[in-house]
């Protein structure tokens, strides 16, 4: 349906035209389908750390996109 990659490519001009040089977009660790989409719409993973969400502990990484 296209609708992750059509809200991704919104944001992504919404910041260009904010005139941001980048976006950083955060995903869990052990989600491959979404690392997988992050991965082919041009982002780099960067950064990797622990969160807490409720009372348990996960790794996330973040995927960086220059403009």
């Amino acid at each position: 349906m296209g609708v992750g990659k059509t809200l991704f490519k919104f944001v992504f001009n919404k910041f260009k035209s904010k005139n941001r040089t980048t976006m950083v977009v955060w995903c869990l660790k052990d989600n491959e389908p979404a690392k997988k989409f992050y991965l082919k719409m041009s982002g780099k993973i960067q950064k990797e750390k622990l969160v807490k969400i409720g009372e348990k502990e996960y790794q996330e990484v973040g995927f960086i996109y220059n403009f």
